[in-house]
């Protein structure tokens, strides 16, 4: 790979979700990057991406131009990452793969130990990392203004058309809950040693997944933590996302709380644009997310590694499957 072929690397993009879509609008709209295909295995959405988006799409990623990528994006379900993450870290490409890097420590290691034996950067799209307000919050405690840490609490809860849109392909832990448990870990810089969680499940027995879910932490150090996620809010909800974080230290607190970007509309029915994570503000990408994206291209540019690494996500990945563990054995699991 020559240094003019990573002037402006050519991403490709397996996946034409949500998140899929939002990613391909960004990497139009960056001057350093560019789409270079989409895929999906399924017709109609890859169809409807091609006829929006000027590129060539496939539906097997097997059957993508290696020769013509530089990086890939895989923003597949979160039970379907590894297989792509396989076959691209040994074609010799960058991959930034959605969070959950996977959902069981068995595979995210493979996907890990894949990218590195094949010398390719894995960043994983925990996107909080990029939000100003967690960023901020970092660094106060970075700083030490808040003190020695004492406990930390995160809610996470989301509406039940959520769940159901997914299906029950994944649980509300994984889908939901690792975003706080990535931010939890990197406030303490380490895992928890310990935790005990507990869910249920009424409203989505018939999908086989959880409600709701409650995760209780401990440090090393003592340090406590607490972490509540849910995905069946009622769809008239006066919050289309309910989250807070809590960080509670010897010399002070913090308090973030997030409910429905601040925006509301009401139709047949409430709604709650994004005007944070990601939008086309004069039809151009803007966001958090295209920050991440931005991170991902100039790491690929410039030959530095990812913010979020491989080993961070497994990390994750490692604290959601013993709370799974935890819930099914109702016995505290040590991480």
């Amino acid at each position: 790979m020559n240094r003019t072929s990573l002037s402006k690397p050519k991403i490709g993009i397996v996946g034409m979700g949500v998140m899929g879509w939002q990613y391909a609008e960004i990497i139009t709209s960056l001057p350093n990057g560019e789409l270079g295909w989409v895929c999906d295995i399924n017709e109609n959405r890859l169809q409807r991406a091609i006829s929006y988006f000027p590129v060539d799409g496939f539906k097997d990623f097997r059957e993508v131009p290696l020769e013509e990528t530089e990086g890939v994006i895989i923003a597949t379900p979160d039970d379907y990452h590894r297989e792509p993450v396989l076959f691209f870290a040994q074609g010799g490409k960058h991959i930034l793969v959605e969070k959950p890097l996977a959902t069981s420590v068995r595979e995210g290691e493979e996907m890990v130990r894949a990218c590195k034996e094949a010398g390719v950067k894995l960043m994983v799209g925990h996107i909080l990392r990029f939000d100003p307000r967690y960023f901020l919050i970092k660094a106060r405690i970075e700083k030490g203004e808040i003190g020695e840490l004492i406990h930390l609490y995160a809610r996470r809860n989301n509406l039940l058309s959520n769940a159901k849109r997914v299906g029950g392909r994944t649980s509300p832990i994984f889908f939901l809950a690792i975003h706080d448990i990535d931010i939890l870990c990197w406030l303490k810089k380490s895992p928890p040693k310990w935790l005990f969680a507990t869910a249920n499940s009424k409203l989505l027995s018939h999908l086989d997944t959880y409600d709701s879910a409650f995760l209780l932490l401990e440090w090393e150090d003592g340090t406590i933590g607490c972490i509540e996620t849910s995905w069946v809010l009622p769809d008239y909800s006066p919050s289309g996302l309910d989250c807070e974080l809590e960080v509670v230290g010897s010399e002070g607190a913090v308090h973030l709380r997030i409910d429905n970007q601040s925006l509301q509309i009401y139709k047949e029915r409430s709604e709650f644009p994004d005007t944070t994570y990601h939008l086309l503000l004069y039809d151009k990408a803007f966001g958090i997310l295209r920050a991440e994206v931005e991170h991902f291209v100039d790491c690929l540019i410039t030959d530095r590694e990812p913010l979020i690494s491989g080993e961070e996500g497994l990390l994750s990945v490692k604290v959601a499957e013993a709370a799974h563990k935890s819930i099914e054995n109702k016995t505290r699991v040590e991480i």
